[in-house]
């Protein structure tokens, strides 16, 4: 065993007493944080409990309504088919996957920061992520967030890779890899798929090579048959009535993210207090609830007479989404009077000056060279299209919340790679 680890080099025996460490102070965060899910990650949760122990889906009625949380549940659920046969705790199983799926993300960070820039630079940022203390909370934040953390970094990583990747038989595997990672993130969490436009965008603007146009069109049909895939499952298990009863229509949120209602007073929450949509499940059909969200669009449109307004809006949202700079663990964590240890501690200290003030220079530290990544040489046009999109669709389109950002959280560390990079040259500090 010590001749094989000394036969692994020193950057690969760092490695993996670093991921090593990692991996079990977030399993510990995990076993000390364990607690009872409720809301939506709680109908994941226990929807997927009974298909994986029972076969039957015990809460319908919410996926009728919330057609964007199937994919997290059907992909769960496979983990917790196999997890019973070795335990009971579905917690930790969840949190086991996540924390694979994290890492994962973690790891095609810094290989693509190396393999772009160079090996210092890749730990550099290593060890500002490690250093960040969510990536040992993550995990326990068993939602779609958490689980599509590492679909937007690995499918750039793939992506790169295609680029200057020469056999034609490889590019393809890399392709059908990318389609993959791209729309299993976005059945966990929609905005992974922006990702993808970007890519395709920029290949278009600048004329890329005709081979990225078909390793891009093959990622976008396996990305097409599995979006499908999923979509004809959730039609075959929920009936056509329960549709009709519950189904949401997809504009609802677009009007929930016009509404200022808990954008300023639950900034510290980093989420909002509008349950808009707990209206509309009191309306019999779906043609009531639909004629219902467009008078409440055209009312909410109409109430927006200046620029100042939407001004307003749109710095209220953006507000919300770093306000204190740890992606709100209380949005999906759920802490109650009668917790103990590192769970007491976690409610009672997540909203005092040392907390907040950590996570706040080391996340908008990032932020801000991650914004001006487009000033230094080896920009990423296409990462920073994507990541306009992202906030353009939660400031614009779609109601907000802080951990809504943090699939997103290792395409921040990429950019702001780039700008340390920059600096690093600027001062003469770079590898040659």
């Amino acid at each position: 065993m010590f001749s094989r680890l000394r036969r692994m080099g020193k950057e690969k025996l760092v490695l993996l007493i670093l991921f090593s460490a990692l991996t079990f102070l977030q399993l510990l965060v995990a076993s000390a944080l364990q607690y009872v899910p409720n809301f939506d990650a709680g109908s994941i949760f226990y929807g997927a409990v009974g298909l994986a122990t029972t076969g039957e889906l015990p809460n319908p009625e919410y996926f009728a309504m919330f057609g964007n949380q199937w994919g997290l549940l059907v992909f769960i659920s496979a983990f917790f088919w196999i997890g019973q046969f070795f335990t009971q705790n579905f917690f930790m199983i969840y949190v086991g996957v996540l924390t694979i799926l994290i890492n994962i993300g973690l790891y095609a960070l810094y290989d693509l920061i190396k393999t772009r820039f160079n090996k210092c630079l890749a730990f550099i940022i290593l060890t500002l992520v490690l250093l960040y203390p969510q990536i040992y909370i993550f995990p326990s934040k068993i939602y779609t967030d958490s689980a599509s953390m590492a679909m937007p970094i690995v499918a750039l990583n793939l992506f790169y890779r295609i680029r200057t990747e020469e056999r034609s038989k490889k590019r393809v595997l890399l392709a059908i890899l990318m389609g993959i990672t791209i729309a299993l993130g976005a059945t966990f969490k929609p905005t992974v798929a922006i990702m993808f436009v970007a890519m395709a965008m920029l290949s278009w603007i600048y004329q890329e090579r005709a081979r990225i146009y078909k390793s891009l069109l093959i990622s976008g049909a396996v990305m097409a048959v599995i979006l499908l895939a999923f979509s004809i499952s959730r039609n075959h298990v929920i009936s056509d009535e329960l549709f009709e009863r519950h189904q949401a229509p997809w504009f609802q949120w677009f009007v929930m993210g016009l509404k200022e209602e808990g954008l300023e007073e639950n900034r510290w929450d980093g989420t909002r207090t509008s349950h808009f949509y707990n209206v509309t499940l009191n309306l019999e059909t779906r043609a009531e609830r639909e004629a219902f969200i467009r008078s409440e669009l055209l009312r909410l449109l109409d109430e927006k007479e200046t620029l100042g307004d939407w001004a307003r809006l749109f710095g209220k949202k953006y507000i919300v989404l770093h306000y204190r700079g740890d992606f709100a663990p209380g949005c999906t964590i759920v802490f109650s009077e009668y917790d103990s240890g590192f769970q007491a501690w976690l409610r009672d200290n997540r909203f005092s000056v040392p907390y907040v003030l950590y996570h706040r220079v080391i996340l908008y530290s990032i932020l801000f060279l991650a914004y001006i990544s487009i000033f230094f040489k080896g920009r990423d046009w296409v990462t920073s299209l994507a990541l306009f999109g992202v906030y353009f669709f939660f400031i614009f389109l779609s109601e907000v919340s802080s951990r809504q950002l943090s699939n997103y959280f290792f395409i921040f560390f990429y950019l702001a790679a780039i700008s340390i990079d920059g600096i690093m040259r600027k001062f003469g500090w770079s590898e040659s």
